[in-house]
């Protein structure tokens, strides 16, 4: 038997439950793997271990040990295994009994092998990956789109994302060094697992090792994420795509402030465009104004804005796509065919849309 606190044992398995499967066509896939040191879900192309203390070494169902903890009150629970193929939870005087698999039905196996490359993972590379989360893709049909690129550089570090739409890019200082100095896609459940995970463990190193064929982030003694890479993902050249939106034009002369009443404008925008498929708000500047304009079926909206930057010829953008970068950054840049948002850094752009 193996007594252990409630809180504790239920943070193991909140941080590994982003990677229990949904589909129960391998059953242990949809289990928690415990093998005395860790807790791991997998669900068949990433997996998340998590350091819990519990001497136990079984595979136990995620959503029936979860509801089961959640319906404890106790501060601390006994685990015992039994010898009818099933766990007993006792707390107080509560006992539930969960069915258990042997832990050698769990199919997971994380690299041990040396790997292709290794690299320590910095505060300021977090947050390049997590303000680059913003504009990765979700269309399958362009896996390179479904992930964040990391490129070395001689001068550091760049992230980039792009859902077709948009593209986002973060420079670092850091030095990274992989085979070839080529890029690497990190796919999106990786860079979202990476980011919780540092949050949840600030002050464990994490050193992120490249396999053939997969991406291990380890947290020292803590937590290992486990991902399999993008199959047939060559990363995009964003550099000459970039330079293509922007030639020839000094970003910092041509960006000024986000104008105030910019985010209560694009909720406006947005509630008007509410029935919309396609959202498009138009936007013009005059005179240091800068006027927006959304129109529906539910009515009109109309906003003029104090602006700082030059005059421009009116065009058409996604209000949704405005409001997510305006959250991250603090200049504009209205471009012939982008919109350029920054923030030291960072820097987002999304292309003008039709009316």
């Amino acid at each position: 038997m193996s007594e252990i606190s409630r809180e504790t044992l239920l943070r193991g398995l909140a941080l590994s439950r982003p990677a229990v499967a949904q589909q129960a066509y391998i059953a242990s896939l949809t289990h928690y793997a415990f093998d005395g040191y860790m807790v791991a879900a997998y669900n068949d192309v990433s997996a998340i271990a998590v350091r819990t203390p519990l001497e136990l070494e079984c595979c136990l169902p995620a959503d029936t040990l979860t509801k089961a903890l959640n319906s404890i009150s106790a501060d601390r629970v006994d685990v015992e295994l039994g010898e009818t193929n099933s766990v007993t939870l006792t707390a107080g005087r509560t006992k539930i009994k969960v069915p258990y698999l042997a832990l050698d039905m769990f199919p997971l196996k994380i690299p041990t092998e040396e790997p292709r490359c290794s690299f320590d993972v910095t505060d300021t590379m977090l947050k390049g990956i997590e303000k680059c989360l913003v504009g990765v893709g979700t269309d399958p049909t362009h896996p390179a789109q479904m992930g964040v690129t990391l490129d070395p550089k001689k001068s550091g570090v760049a992230f980039y994302a792009t859902d077709n739409t948009t593209i986002s890019r973060y420079v670092t200082t850091d030095k990274v060094k992989l085979p070839g100095d080529a890029p690497i896609i990190m796919p999106t459940f990786f860079c979202t697992q990476l980011i919780s995970l540092a949050k949840a463990f600030p002050d464990a190193g994490i050193k992120v090792e490249l396999h053939k064929g997969a991406f291990v982030a380890r947290f020292y003694e803590e937590a290992i994420l486990f991902t399999k890479n993008l199959v047939d993902a060559t990363p995009m050249d964003f550099d000459s795509i970039i330079s293509r939106y922007l030639e020839g034009e000094d970003l910092a002369a041509v960006s000024s402030e986000i104008p105030d009443g910019f985010e209560a404008a694009i909720v406006r925008a947005l509630l008007i465009l509410e029935g919309e498929a396609d959202k498009s708000t138009k936007i013009s500047t005059k005179s240091h104004r800068m006027r927006m304009f959304s129109s529906s079926g539910l009515g009109e909206a109309t906003d003029t804005l104090e602006y700082k930057g030059d005059d421009t010829e009116a065009f058409y953008a996604d209000p949704l796509l405005l409001s997510r970068a305006s959250k991250l950054c603090t200049q504009v840049a209205l471009m012939p065919r982008v919109v350029v948002m920054t923030a030291g850094p960072f820097t987002h752009m999304i292309a003008h849309c039709s009316a």
